[in-house]
Order: structure tokens, then sequence, then C-alpha cells
């Protein structure tokens, strides 16, 4: 590992640091995503009987639409109004299938960190199709990192 001025990594570490395999990918998901998603689904009983149930779900503003180049993933997690937890699984499948073949950047997928930004998406867009089913308020505070 070579260090650049001040200590930093150099372009080339960093690349390789910020590199997955498909099994970190899918770790990724099932930790950032469907943990999430799970902790969730646990937790509504419990928030049915409140008298403010609230969800927060903080993110990071890779988890923007920009953030994804795949227009068909874009097309599918911006139809709101039809969108529904198994197309947002849908297109996490299709990631994963495409991460496992190798053919992440022939169909668009973000190369870098590629695992985490679709995680970061899906997992706001949950919220929201809990949000539009549900009851509860979900609060979605995004910051730059």
């Amino acid at each position: 590992m070579t260090k650049s001025y001040r200590g930093a990594l150099s372009e080339d570490d960093r690349r390789k640091g910020l590199t997955q395999t498909f099994e970190l990918a899918e770790e990724c998901l099932q930790i950032n995503y469907y943990g999430a998603k799970l902790t969730t689904q646990s937790l509504l009983p419990l928030l049915k009987l409140s008298d403010s149930p609230r969800i927060v779900n903080v993110s990071s503003t890779l988890g923007q639409f920009e953030s994804i180049p795949n227009g068909w993933a874009k097309s599918v997690l911006s139809d709101f109004d039809n969108l529904t937890e198994e197309k947002v699984d849908q297109v996490l499948k299709k990631f994963l299938k495409d991460f496992n073949e190798s053919s992440i950047e022939g169909n668009d997928w973000p190369m870098t960190l590629g695992a985490y930004i679709i995680v970061l998406s899906e997992r706001r867009d949950f919220l929201l199709i809990s949000n539009k089913f549900l009851w509860i308020k979900t609060l979605l505070l995004e910051r730059s990192v």
C-alpha cells in the first residue's frame, strides 16, 4: 500500500480498497437493506401501539437516483405510484445477478461502492413504500458526506 502526500492513500490503492467481490456485495445488501427492512417490519407492531410512531431513515447522498446509472433500475424506482416492495427486491436481485455474472459495467450499475449505493437507494424506497401503505410517518434525512 502506497501513501501519497499527507499519508492519504494513492488513487490506485483507494480504488483497490473500494473494489467489491460478489460475496461482499451480497453481504452489504443482506446487512444494510434486508437487515433494515426486517428490523422495520419487526418493529411495526410496537409502533402501532405508540401515540406518535416514527421511523427515521438517515442516509447519504450516495443513495440518490443520480448515483444509479442503470436506466431500467431508475425507471422502476422512480415510478413511485406503482412501486412495490417486490419491485424494489427485483432491482436488488438484478443487481446481484449482474454482479455475479461480471456484467455490472455493461448493464450500467455503479462500479465503485455499487452495492452500498444500491442499498441506500433501495432502503429509502422501502421506507417510502412503508409510509405509502401504512400510517407511520417516515422522516427522511439526507446529508452530504
